[in-house]
């Protein structure tokens, strides 16, 4: 009985192993320059050959335009008033690129992966408006929440994504405008996140009205808390959610973690394993690519992290150091440094690296790219984009090593194998401190 019971374990954690996802975050509708050109070049990354990276689309930016500044007008526009899938409208933008002079003298062509679309709701930044902009009571936002579910619901019928994220009532960490320095805003929020049964009954209704639309994604349900423990009854809670309604979500998204340590949402992940789910476990925001094995290791499946983007967007441009070749062997000439982000500039020795970016575009082109802002701002926003898909494909090749792996072991076994000793052994104690 005890090996028919080790034999299940082990084999929903290679099942687990099997289904990894990554999911590029954006913002389109919400910024222009490299943000409105994401899709012109998105065939750099139909070498991506186990569809494990996808796409995270924000509602709030397609379809919640109150909110200034909105870019894109005209697209955005042409999506919702005509109706369009969202895929379709993404491969419309890629189209419609081909024909400026960068792509055509760069002979980029139409994307040919297909990616799945998780829309995300951005509620946090809504709510944040309605607190701060739009001066709303407690009592008005959760009227308004309800309201706005009704139009996320019928968004998502009409556009389909594969996945979406529910709403709930979540604190926005990363407002430039510093407004949850605000004494109100934080103050309503806190009692919003905290009023269990406002918070539970947006998550039932999600569920129950979903129902009403032809349409069927998977719904995922987002966990919040301050610690550990707090996510756990969460997910606890939400479990009891789907007995009453009798309907269940497709999975968890874990958000706000940017407060806690990469093993704390280890023990997390763990925690919700342990009890026996093996639904999707999406860790929100959190996942930089530093983070991701023992965030593997422990159960989660699915992730989204805008840090790659917001490196190969700095000024200036900061690169990814791979760790895998293509054939997803570990880099030798990496000592020091894997997986972390360096200037464009600092880079001394030559950039070793045969990802389809860098096989296509050395490092030296993309740095005199970069310095052409003045002469010619197109090629200047492309060596950002190729900075940030060469990125992408160090998590792809990622995840499908680990997709090939039969057990934990084999997972140890790829750790000691990394050159960089300080990462190594980070990994290391990550892992030994939750075991």
């Amino acid at each position: 009985m005890k090996w028919v019971i080790l034999a299940n374990y082990l084999l929903s954690y290679h099942q687990m192993f099997k289904n990894l996802n990554f999911y590029i975050t954006s913002n389109f509708g919400g910024g222009g320059q490299t943000v409105s050109r994401l899709f012109n070049y998105f065939s750099i990354l139909d070498s991506v050959d186990n569809n494990n990276i996808h796409i995270l689309l924000n509602y709030r930016y397609l379809n919640y335009r109150e909110i200034k500044p909105t870019f894109n007008e005209d697209q955005i526009v042409s999506l919702v008033e005509k109706k369009k899938l969202l895929i379709n409208f993404l491969k419309e933008l890629n189209i419609n690129s081909l024909f400026t002079p960068i792509n055509t003298s760069l002979n980029f062509s139409e994307f040919k992966i297909k990616p799945k679309i998780l829309l995300d709701s951005g509620i946090g930044t809504i709510v944040g408006y309605w607190i701060n902009e739009k001066k709303l009571s407690i009592a008005e936002i959760k009227k308004k929440s309800l309201d706005l579910l009704d139009e996320h619901l019928s968004f998502m019928n009409i556009h389909k994504p594969d996945l979406f994220i529910a709403l709930d009532y979540c604190k926005k960490n990363t407002y430039k405008k510093k407004e949850t320095e605000n004494h109100n805003y934080n103050e309503i929020i806190e009692s919003l996140m905290n009023d269990h049964k406002s918070q539970n009954n947006l998550l039932e209704n999600t569920l129950i009205r979903s129902e009403e639309y032809n349409f069927k994604p998977k719904i995922i349900a987002p966990i919040h808390g301050n610690k550990i423990d707090d996510y756990f009854e969460h997910f606890k809670k939400i479990l009891t959610i789907e007995k009453n309604v009798k309907k269940q979500f497709s999975g968890f998204a874990l958000g706000g973690l940017n407060k806690l340590k990469n093993s704390e949402i280890c023990m997390i992940v763990k925690k919700i394993r342990d009890a026996g789910e093996k639904r999707i476990i999406h860790i929100l925001g959190s996942a930089g690519i530093k983070k991701l094995i023992p965030l593997i290791y422990f159960g989660a499946d699915s992730f989204d992290c805008h840090t790659p983007w917001r490196r190969a967007n700095d000024e200036p441009s900061k690169i990814l150091i791979p760790l895998l070749d293509k054939k997803m062997n570990i880099l030798k000439y990496y000592e020091n440094q894997s997986l972390s982000y360096i200037d464009i500039y600092k880079i001394k020795d030559q950039f070793l690296c045969s990802c389809p970016v860098c096989k296509r575009f050395n490092l030296e082109t993309i740095i005199k790219f970069a310095k052409m802002r003045s002469k010619n701002v197109e090629f200047y926003y492309l060596s950002s984009m190729l900075i940030y898909f060469h990125g992408i494909y160090q998590y792809h090749y990622l995840l499908k090593k680990i997709s090939l792996m039969n057990d934990k072991e084999e997972i140890k076994f790829f750790i000691s194998e990394i050159k960089d000793k300080k990462f190594k052994n980070s990994l290391l104690e990550d892992i030994k401190t939750l075991e």
